[in-house]
């Protein structure tokens, strides 16, 4: 009996591009990705490090996409595909400047970590992480037909981080602490977090301080 696999995910129909790596962006170390894979643990310093590359394009059709990616509702595919699209503008933004794209990343995972015990618009929340650096990122929502409301959600979160120390949206304080947490080093003493869900990873990550 022949099983059906997905030609996507078919590894018989890739090409050598289809396999790649990927510098972690708390570390460093080169992790080797499948371009159907959306995250890995990177075996250096065991983080969860995103596929900046994944194509995602087919889950927004695919009648097997919950099971492939391991969502359970249709929100949560859209969600995952605007933010793969919204990750590629981002790349295309800062080019070759591998460096900027590591940190944004890392804010992104921050972000995302926060954002499974504490309030805010989801979509907004993942936008202003991948976007946070983007001197565009009105023009670039914009074209990706994202809503009018959660662009200027985003706007303000941005701007808010950038010129105020009162943040009051529940979505500005995560991605301060998202920003927090992707700066800093190891060395370096603990900085004031926002929220409780921070403040818990900053004991994950740093134990020796908590002592």
């Amino acid at each position: 009996m022949t099983t059906f696999k997905c030609p996507g995910q078919d590894s018989r129909y890739w090409t050598a591009e289809d396999i790649f790596d990927v510098k972690c962006p708390f570390c460093n170390n080169e992790i080797e990705f499948f371009k159907d894979e959306p995250f890995r643990i990177c075996p250096k310093c065991a983080e969860e490090v995103r596929n900046p590359r994944i194509d995602l394009g087919c889950a927004q059709w695919c009648k097997f996409a919950k099971k492939c990616l391991g969502v359970t509702d249709d929100s949560d595919i859209m969600l995952a595909s605007m933010c793969q699209r919204l990750v590629v503008q981002m790349q295309k933004y800062f080019g070759n400047n591998q460096t900027d794209v590591d940190h944004a990343m890392k804010i992104l995972r921050y972000a995302e970590e926060i954002s499974k015990n504490e309030p805010g618009a989801p979509l907004a929340i993942r936008a202003a992480a991948i976007l946070y650096e983007v001197d565009v990122p009105e023009k670039i929502m914009a074209e990706l037909d994202i809503e009018n409301d959660t662009i200027m959600l985003v706007s303000e979160i941005i701007k808010d981080l950038h010129t105020t120390a009162e943040l009051d949206l529940p979505e500005s304080k995560i991605i301060h602490d998202a920003v927090q947490l992707a700066d800093m080093k190891d060395n370096e003493e603990e900085k004031t977090l926002i929220t409780e869900t921070g403040r818990g990873l900053i004991k994950k990550r740093f134990p020796e301080n908590n002592k």
